[in-house]
């Protein structure tokens, strides 16, 4: 038991809670007082309940993943596409949207590496999932994150001479604006307006997903299209290990959270400037 805590790296640099909204920030390894730090921090703003059920989880993992795969649950589809769930101890992707999202990224940042395309992570999420091989072979940009060739700079405000044909995002764009003291709605816009016209190639695509209910100004720009998407597509969770993709009309009104999650029901994967549908870049 001492030994599986002990493997888990976390700690808590800064905290800050208001209207019910939280930011963790990481940047050091400090073994099981980071956990303990983590946990009590999960256990303030989840509650009790919710982080009893997520750790006792992650405890049995192996025998979760032997069970998903038995009662054929290991799996779904997207695009007509069929993946595995993501099944991780790193942020329990299980159950969290990352049990979809991971897999999805995935596919598409490894196609990108193999066509030797120019990458930009916004938020340091797929560098947890992939091999440490491939660790900075695509630059990413994190405002708070602190870890090794992480740029640690606002995506509203960042700039670079190097431009880039392949941008990603994985559950961070719903953030810009939000986990501030003083929260700015039209930043996610200013965000996306850099990243189209000061980042990415006249021929680059930039995908990323967003959770329904956690941001409100974040689900108006996607429901209300203000902002100019050439695809979007839509997945919703029906329990722990059963997400559909459905039609827009079924994720409107998403709730952000559970006893049992604690996390999104519901996510949109979206592709802007790019000629082809999320389909064809799969």
């Amino acid at each position: 038991m001492v030994m599986e805590v002990s493997r888990v790296f976390l700690t808590v640099r800064n905290f800050r809670a208001k209207n019910g909204n939280f930011m963790i920030q990481f940047n050091a390894r400090t073994g099981i007082q980071g956990w303990i730090d983590a946990y009590s921090m999960r256990i303030k703003n989840r509650g009790l309940a919710n982080s009893i059920v997520h750790h006792t989880i992650q405890l049995f993992l192996p025998l979760l993943k032997a069970y998903a795969l038995l009662t054929n649950q290991s799996s779904f589809t997207f695009c007509e596409k069929k993946y595995t769930y993501a099944f991780s101890r790193y942020g329990a992707t299980w159950s969290t949207e990352r049990a979809v999202e991971v897999p999805i990224f995935l596919d598409v940042l490894n196609k990108a590496l193999a066509e030797k395309k120019t990458i930009l992570e916004i938020g340091n999420v797929m560098e947890h999932y992939m091999p440490a091989k491939h660790t900075g072979l695509w630059a990413v940009v994190d405002k708070y994150e602190v870890a090794p060739d992480i740029i640690n700079q606002d995506i509203a405000e960042f700039s670079r001479d190097t431009k880039y044909n392949f941008i990603l995002s994985v559950s961070t764009m719903e953030h810009v604006g939000f986990d501030e003291e003083d929260k700015d709605n039209n930043k996610i816009i200013k965000a996306i307006d850099n990243i189209v016209q000061n980042l990415l190639t006249p021929d680059g695509i930039f995908i990323f997903s967003v959770p329904f209910g956690f941001n409100p100004t974040m689900d108006e720009i996607v429901f209300g299209r203000k902002i100019k998407l050439s695809d979007v597509c839509f997945m919703k969770r029906y329990k722990m290990l059963d997400w559909k993709q459905v039609d827009e009309y079924e994720v409107k009104n998403s709730q952000y959270g559970n006893i049992y999650y604690g996390s999104a029901d519901a996510v949109a994967i979206a592709v802007i400037n790019s000629k082809e549908k999320i389909k064809e870049l799969l």
